[in-house]
């Protein structure tokens, strides 16, 4: 298995622990051909990739540069299955059919809720859109990809029960194939 990490992100979200930086369109080209030499290194060592875990970050800040890394994995491994995780704003079928023909078989959206007010207050709202323009484009996207996951979160400041089983109403409504809730981890 290969864990590959793509720390750019457009938006650094509050509750994140994971190691991120702002996106930066030189620093991005520079990080990924970085990357695809050090793939080349394992292959040429002899290491070979059943699965590939593409995370963040938000790994689909630069299409371009994911396509062509999954491209290079796929050309030295016998890769079965790729998932890469993506933002709600990233949800543009024509890029996501990229990723599709680039083998990527789980689509992991980092949707946190669908609750606009919770939203907000992870300075998501403005960036990410509405819990509204979130279901439309997952609903549009749905069947792109063999599995289609939705993470979120709980124990949000604010959050309250009803506003969590409005959230898994929804999500049972879109009838996406995985959801993984995580709770909200402060220091």
């Amino acid at each position: 298995q290969l864990y590959v990490h793509v720390p750019f992100c457009e938006v650094l979200c509050p509750f994140c622990s994971f190691h991120r930086v702002s996106v930066n369109p030189a620093r991005t080209k520079w990080y990924f051909d970085a990357l695809r030499r050090e793939i080349g290194l394992y292959h040429a060592a002899g290491f070979r990739f059943a699965d590939v875990y593409v995370g963040g970050g938000t790994p689909t800040v630069d299409a371009d540069e994911l396509v062509r890394t999954l491209e290079l994995v796929r050309a030295s491994s016998p890769v079965r299955s790729i998932s890469i995780e993506t933002n709600p704003n990233h949800l543009q079928p024509e890029v996501l059919q990229r990723y599709r023909a680039a083998g990527v078989t789980r689509l992991s959206v980092g949707v946190q809720s669908f609750d606009d007010a919770l939203l907000a207050g992870m300075v998501r709202l403005d960036k990410y859109g509405s819990g509204a323009a979130i279901r439309e484009r997952l609903a549009a996207v749905h069947g792109i990809f063999p599995t289609l996951n939705v993470d979120m979160i709980f124990n949000l400041p604010g959050q309250t029960m009803a506003m969590l089983d409005r959230d898994l109403a929804e999500l049972h409504a879109l009838g996406v194939d995985q959801v993984s809730f995580s709770p909200l981890m402060t220091a």
